[in-house]
């Protein structure tokens, strides 16, 4: 068996949770070798470490990005607009209809929505034609992240 195929596929691996699995199976099969001498368990101990190691690190990898994701996010909005995606979430919903912004039902500053229209965070719903009201919809991700704070 060529030792040297098997290290360059690992060294050309570029996700990071397969390389702390193996890193983790090899650790954990050396050790359960070097104490029971039986390659057979430390492969079954290897493939097992490997697995589960991944899991666990996918798992977590995915954690840190979303944080990542959502401070991202946050940051990318002034206070003005922050106010504005408040006022939607002090309401408990994610749909201004056009007659509550007319009357006066929210209260918060008309550039910084018009800032959100523009970027795309909050969507225009045309309803005129029957399929419901008309008003603004804001987007359910920027919601979800807004109402978890």
């Amino acid at each position: 068996m060529e030792i040297d195929p098997i290290i360059k596929e690992i060294y050309k691996e570029k996700d990071i949770s397969t390389n702390i699995s193996i890193f983790l199976a090899s650790i954990c099969a050396l050790v359960v070798y070097l104490t029971n001498s039986n390659s057979f368990i430390s492969s079954i101990v290897a493939i097992s470490i490997f697995s589960l190691s991944k899991l666990i690190s996918n798992f977590l990898i995915q954690k840190f990005r979303n944080n990542i994701n959502k401070k991202e996010m946050l940051s990318s909005f002034s206070k003005k607009e922050k106010e504005v995606i408040q006022s939607f979430i002090k309401n408990e919903t994610s749909f201004i209809t056009l007659k509550d912004l007319r009357e006066g039902v929210y209260d918060f500053d008309e550039k910084a929505f018009d800032s959100l229209v523009m970027r795309g965070k909050i969507k225009f719903i045309d309803g005129g034609v029957g399929d419901g009201p008309t008003g603004f919809q804001l987007n359910y991700k920027i919601y979800k992240i807004f109402l978890n704070l």
